[in-house]
């Protein structure tokens, strides 16, 4: 029960590390970061501008057409996948304090 807000925290904390770093993001951080704006984004509609703008910050403000390309990579996939199906595993309730936290 506890092990979905941790594993959503935890993964956006790392996220603000990604803009600071000297080169692109991996495609796995490129699918960690997606994951979590698109969860979140479908979790709380209100306010998906702010989850977007925020992983696209974290991504070394990549650019929108880039950010809603996705990635073609299977690294990307498979980071994207896993985190998909790590938070559809929370209640609503943990996952709608989840991504508020992230904001």
């Amino acid at each position: 029960m506890y092990a979905f807000p941790v594993t959503l925290v935890c993964a956006a904390a790392l996220l603000p590390g990604l803009a600071h770093a000297a080169a692109p993001p991996s495609p796995q951080q490129f699918g960690i970061a997606r994951a979590i704006a698109d969860y979140c984004s479908r979790i709380d509609p209100a306010h998906e501008q702010r989850f977007v703008q925020q992983a696209r910050t974290a991504l070394g403000n990549m650019s929108e057409a880039r950010f809603a390309a996705g990635g073609q990579t299977l690294a990307y996939q498979h980071a994207y996948s896993f985190i998909g199906s790590l938070l559809s595993k929370a209640s609503p309730a943990d996952a709608l304090r989840a991504c508020t936290d992230i904001l």
